[in-house]
């Protein structure tokens, strides 16, 4: 719903646009718009919905970029990194707990899925000599800056 501010002398200008709450439009974008919230902008947020997932940092360290990735409840078995030319890619894969039938849940809200997430990186990276640890939900990647491409999986390591 849009709350629109009421102005004593609003030109009549204003009121035959289709924004205005006495537009002859106006109910109908109102059902357009209650219509997209229900198909894109209701579900609840798994990782399969979020374009942006996992949240990153990325910064320049002088001789190095770090790059800092969000993934609560992961493992370093469940992430893999690669990077290729200037272009980091992490995907990985939550996998739904088992749930006992006896416990009578009021919410179960526990996102699960698989991700991908492609970044371009500032500048091309030693993919060879990263280092990449995994601790408190945070994956963490220190590569050093380099002038070429190329294309490796980078083994992660749990603290």
């Amino acid at each position: 719903m849009s709350l629109l501010p009421w102005k004593k002398n609003q030109p009549a200008s204003n009121l035959m646009s289709p924004t205005s709450p006495t537009s002859p439009m106006s109910p109908f974008q109102q059902d357009m718009h209650r219509m997209f919230d229900r198909v894109f902008g209701r579900f609840p947020l798994g990782f399969e919905q979020v374009g942006n997932y996992p949240m990153l940092s990325v910064s320049d360290c002088g001789d190095c970029i770090m790059v800092r990735a969000e993934v609560p409840g992961l493992d370093g078995k469940d992430v893999e990194c690669s990077v290729e030319g200037n272009i980091l890619t992490l995907r990985g894969e939550k996998r739904e707990e088992l749930r006992d039938d006896n416990e009578n849940y009021f919410y179960h809200e526990r996102s699960f899925g698989s991700f991908i997430r492609r970044v371009e990186l500032p500048c091309h990276v030693d993919s060879s000599a990263a280092d990449a640890h995994l601790e408190k939900g945070v994956l963490t990647l220190k590569m050093p800056k380099i002038a070429g491409e190329s294309c490796r999986t980078i083994k992660i390591q749990d603290s």
